[in-house]
């Protein structure tokens, strides 16, 4: 899933640069190497999408770019089944197109981008403190953590009921053997 978001900022590209990747790398991104690029690139999150444990751990990358004045932030989010929503038709192991297209599925993936992208704007663009420039991000993060939560509790009980089911078949299995 990528969110692009453009906006415009009267500090200079240095400043404005700079204020970005520390407001990123305080929330964990980190830079990626760009060769002869003008612009800004950090990520975080997981490398393999699979291994991710919530939205958050997904592989994620911000590009910021600066052009006198004018600021393009591109963030791309690694779409995940897992958390884009499942069915009973759903593998698990793809994401399909009508997962993408579902504006439902992939609800946390953008809530998370738009908070990411709104939360510079208000940084560069108002000059708000970093805490109030991700209030939106923020609030994303705990959606995700509770969803997170939720799926992991969904799991221990699945996990919990096959046991209790191999036990109580075990159980009348000795049963009536004897």
């Amino acid at each position: 899933m990528v969110v692009e978001h453009s906006f415009v900022t009267t500090m200079d590209e240095t400043q404005a640069l700079d204020v970005a990747a520390a407001f990123l790398q305080e929330r964990g991104f980190a830079r990626a190497v760009l060769p002869n690029a003008r612009g800004l690139e950090l990520q975080r999150g997981k490398k393999n999408s699979a291994r991710a444990k919530s939205v958050s751990e997904l592989p994620q990358v911000v590009r910021v770019d600066f052009d006198r004045g004018r600021v393009s932030v591109g963030i791309s989010v690694t779409p995940s089944a897992r958390w884009g929503g499942q069915s009973f038709t759903n593998s698990q192991v793809e994401v399909t197109q009508k997962d993408v297209q579902n504006p439902k599925r992939m609800k946390l993936h953008h809530d998370m981008a738009l908070g990411i992208a709104t939360g510079l704007e208000q940084l560069l663009v108002n000059g708000l403190a970093a805490d109030q420039a991700a209030r939106d991000w923020n609030e994303a993060e705990e959606r995700i953590a509770a969803a997170a939560r939720r799926f992991k509790r969904m799991q221990l009980i699945g996990t919990i009921i096959i046991f209790a089911v191999i036990v109580v078949i075990f159980g009348i299995i000795i049963y009536v053997a004897r």
